[in-house]
C-alpha cells in the first residue's frame, strides 16, 4: 500500500517507513482431507504486490512461529522453510472442518518508543462441516469463513476478545485499490466480496508504557492481517 494507515501514523511518531509493512499468510481457503495444503508467509506491501526478501526482514521477525489450530481445537506449530521472498510450510488435514493458521509475533527491538506486535491469520475450510475460527491472537478478524462472491457478508474485529467499535479496516479486493471500512458499535462491518483473494489489515495504537528487552516504550502498535479467498 502506498500510504497505509500505519505508515501515516508512524510518520507522526518519527518511525521509518520499513516498519509500516505488513506480515501476512497466504494459502488456499478451501482444502481437501488427506491432501497437502501449502502455506506461505510474506512481509511487505500487499496492495503494491511488494514482497520483501526474507534476508532483509528486520529485527527478530524471522523467528516467528506459524500455528495451526484444527477443528478439534488441537494447536501445533508448523515447521517453516526460508525461501527467497517468503517462508513456506505445509500441513495435511486429517478431518473435515475449519482450520485456522495464525502468527502472533512480538518484535524484539523498540523503535522510537514504540513496541511492535504482528498478528497474521488465515482460515482453511475442509469439507462442508461448519467450524469456528480459533486463534489466540488478542487482535482478531473473524466472520470471513464461508463468504460468497456477490453476497452480503459481515466481519468482526476484536481486541482482547472484546468487539472493537468504530475502528477502520483496510480492505484490498482483487484488482481494486485499498478501501477503508469501519466497524459499528458491535465491532462488525458489512461488505460484499467479489471472487478471488482478499486482504484485510487493521492497526491499533495502544498508549501503554513499559520496558521491553531492557528498552522503555510508550506505545504498542498492534497490526493484524487476514488473507481469504472467496469463491
Amino acid at each position: 500500500m502506498k500510504k497505509p494507515v500505519l505508515f501515516i501514523l508512524l510518520l507522526m511518531f518519527g518511525c521509518v517507513q520499513a516498519f509500516a509493512h505488513a506480515l501476512w499468510i497466504e494459502t488456499k481457503t478451501r482444502g481437501t482431507k488427506g491432501q497437502k495444503q501449502d502455506v506461505k508467509v510474506f512481509f511487505g506491501e500487499y496492495a503494491d504486490n511488494e514482497r520483501d526478501s526474507t534476508a532483509k526482514w528486520f529485527s527478530n521477525l524471522r523467528s516467528f512461529e506459524l500455528a495451526l489450530t484444527g477443528p478439534d481445537g488441537k494447536r501445533v506449530i508448523l515447521p517453516t522453510t526460508q525461501e527467497t521472498g517468503f517462508y513456506s510450510a505445509s500441513f495435511t488435514p486429517e478431518k473435515d472442518g475449519l482450520y485456522t493458521l495464525s502468527i502472533v509475533h512480538e518484535v524484539a527491538d523498540v523503535y522510537n518508543a514504540g513496541k511492535l506486535q504482528y498478528y497474521a491469520l488465515a482460515d482453511v475450510q475442509v469439507g462442508t462441516k461448519a467450524g469456528k475460527h480459533s486463534c489466540t491472537a488478542p487482535f482478531d478478524i473473524t466472520g470471513l469463513a464461508g463468504a460468497k462472491a456477490g453476497k452480503d457478508a459481515k466481519l468482526a474485529l476484536h481486541f482482547d476478545k472484546k468487539p472493537l467499535a468504530a475502528h477502520p479496516i483496510t480492505l484490498v479486493a482483487p484488482g481494486a485499490k485499498p478501501v477503508e471500512i469501519k466497524t459499528g458499535t458491535n465491532g462488525e462491518a458489512a461488505w460484499k466480496p467479489v471472487a478471488g483473494a482478499h486482504f484485510l489489515e487493521a492497526v491499533r495504537e495502544e498508549k501503554k508504557a513499559g520496558t521491553h528487552q531492557g528498552k522503555p516504550y510508550e506505545t504498542i502498535w498492534h497490526m493484524v492481517t487476514l488473507f481469504t479467498e472467496v469463491g
